[in-house]
């Protein structure tokens, strides 16, 4: 079985090797800036302060931009303890979490070998493995990666404060008590973000209102304040944008449609 060991990389294209595959188990401490994973054919990648942790310790591609590091370990793994990880899992690093201590030791580790390789003791390393193991039990109980459900909440969130042009990431985040990176990544596993998902249902509902017969006495820059856009020369730019038209000339297309009728009627009575 292989030794444990920790190893850090800067910038630039890092090649990792195997280490006993399904025997091991590979975490990566990513800092400072994204950095880019590839293994076992596809990449993944993983934002700063976060942990990928990979039950497979398989050959593995680091790509680590300028302002980027990573630390790598790698420890042997017994089959009941390999029982206890998923696949794959990213975890944001928390200070009151395990994510958070784990993160801590690893940094120390490699503080003592002067940033290079170290291979820490067997009872190190198996205090290492019972971390990695209760942080992937602690993200699993907690749900914090249920990202389909944070998006749910989101959006059903969202659309309820449409009107409020103060709604942001970091107030939806606190009110659904998680990071505003993990509410970034449910809106992009769903391939949208936050802020298109938000204008999107806001224009959709200032088209409704701009055709409703019944709020023709509100004003066009009315009918975008009312939906969270209050500037008005921002909301006839992104309305034509998405729809082709100003605003202005929308509702008078619908007013033009809706009296057309009306008029061939008159027209046709008189004759």
């Amino acid at each position: 079985m292989t030794h444990s060991n920790i190893a850090q990389f800067g910038r630039g294209a890092w090649a990792l090797s195997a280490d006993d595959g399904e025997n091991a188990a590979r975490v990566i401490l990513v800092e400072g800036s994204t950095v880019s994973v590839r293994a076992q054919g596809r990449a993944v990648d993983v934002a700063a302060d976060s942990l990928l942790v990979s039950r497979t310790a398989s050959p593995a591609a680091l790509s680590i931009p300028d302002t980027g590091r990573a630390f790598v370990l790698t420890i042997p793994l017994t089959a009941a303890e390999r029982s206890g990880l998923g696949e794959e899992l990213i975890v944001e690093i928390a200070r009151d979490r395990v994510s958070g201590i784990l993160a801590h030791v690893i940094r120390g580790i490699a503080a003592d070998h002067g940033g290079g390789a170290s291979a820490p003791s067997r009872r190190v390393r198996d205090q290492l493995a019972d971390m990695v193991r209760a942080m992937c039990t602690d993200e699993s109980r907690s749900g914090t990666f249920d990202l389909s459900t944070i998006f749910d909440a989101a959006t059903d969130c969202l659309y309820r404060r449409l009107w409020d042009a103060d709604i942001n990431s970091e107030a939806l985040a606190r009110e659904l008590n998680v990071s505003t990176r993990t509410l970034h990544r449910a809106f992009r596993a769903a391939d949208t973000t936050v802020g298109s998902w938000t204008r999107e249902r806001r224009l959709e509902k200032c088209r409704d209102d701009l055709i409703d017969p019944e709020l023709w006495q509100l004003a066009v820059s009315a009918i975008g304040a009312r939906w969270g856009l209050p500037d008005a020369a921002h909301f006839s730019r992104l309305f034509k944008a998405r729809f082709g038209v100003s605003p202005r000339r929308y509702r008078s297309d619908a007013k033009q449609a809706s009296t057309f009728p009306a008029a061939i009627a008159v027209l046709a009575e008189a004759a």
